[in-house]
């Protein structure tokens, strides 16, 4: 099975949403870096209140 070329072209634009989303934050990136690692913990401190397993 293969993409065809719409398919590639449309992988290629897919792969440039990060840095997009990066770029319009205008955040440094050890300030979204301490983002990632804050949400993370508030999502374990959640799941654990909530006695869910992790995912």
């Amino acid at each position: 099975m293969a993409l065809t070329d719409a398919g590639r072209a449309l992988a290629d634009r897919a792969g440039q949403v990060p840095l997009h989303i990066f770029a319009a934050t205008g955040c440094p990136v050890d300030e979204l870096q301490a983002l990632r690692t804050a949400l993370g913990q508030l999502r374990d401190r959640l799941v654990a209140a909530a006695d869910l397993p992790p995912g």
